[in-house]
């Protein structure tokens, strides 16, 4: 379950993922990684 409060955008790229975090863009490059991010916030 992800908070509302984040305002995000998970873009699927063959090297990894780009999430665009409160006008942060953040490159993950793996679904464990991606998960991680997402409940520590």
């Amino acid at each position: 379950m992800v908070p509302e409060t984040i305002s995000r955008e998970i873009k699927r790229l063959d090297k990894g993922d780009i999430i665009h975090f409160n006008n942060h863009f953040i490159t993950i490059h793996s679904p464990e990684k991606l998960d991680a991010f997402i409940l520590r916030e």
